[in-house]
């Protein structure tokens, strides 16, 4: 839970304005070195929603997360999503909810349309969804621009030689969703290499000892 509730006040930055909601992704890496990733959607009234997931899919889960709040917070149509099956590259999502809208909409009329909406008039949150095309790049659908956003390219460069060398890098910065997609974006530029050791987008307070960590 540490993850999904990292220090607001400190990573938000005191001076900036409030965000309607906070959106980050942090990895988990268990002894065998496999990762789950959690998208996470933390709302200012408290309510937290988080994916956690094998697939480092930021775009594709910052589109539910978006669906998510503008139906509503419908939370039935997320778990219909969420146990539906995952589809090979660049296939489509189909979930129950889907599904019935669909059938209801061509037993009503059969010049309906077959799109798929909430009861607010938002699209579904599964409504033409797609798996991102990941074949053979794990971290095909994060957002590159952002490394070269927030870093120079200098700065960027250097990043990236130590990585290549196994260093150890730490980025530090005052909103926890840049952070996040920085690093992110960094491991991504290291293909077709892999960064094979630890990796911590989001590193709460209460586990800052992990730095004294001897690996990279």
């Amino acid at each position: 839970m540490l993850f999904c509730f990292p220090d607001r006040a400190k990573l938000t930055g005191q001076n900036a304005p409030p965000p309607t909601a906070l959106r980050f992704t942090f990895v988990l890496t268990n002894e065998f070195g496999e990762r789950l990733f959690g998208h996470s959607l933390h709302l200012l009234h408290g309510d937290l929603i988080c994916f956690i997931s094998k697939y480092c899919w930021i775009r594709f889960f910052d589109e539910v997360l978006y669906r998510y709040r503008m139906n509503g917070n419908s939370i039935d149509e997320v778990i219909s999503f969420y146990n539906s099956q995952v589809p090979l590259s660049m296939g489509t999502f189909h979930t129950s909810v889907v599904d019935h809208q669909q059938q209801s909409s061509a037993s009503a009329s059969a010049s309906a349309s077959s799109t798929s909406t909430s009861s607010s008039g938002a699209p579904s949150i599964a409504e033409g969804l797609r798996r991102p095309n990941d074949s053979g790049n794990a971290f095909a659908d994060v957002r590159l621009a952002k490394a070269l956003e927030f870093l120079s390219n200098d700065v960027l460069l250097q990043v990236i030689a130590a990585l290549m060398c196994e260093a150890r890098v730490v980025i530090v910065g005052q909103r926890v969703a840049h952070i996040s997609d920085v690093v992110l974006a960094v491991v991504a530029l290291l293909q077709p290499f892999d960064w094979q050791h630890v990796l911590i987008p989001i590193l709460p307070n209460d586990l800052l000892d992990v730095l004294c960590s001897p690996t990279p």
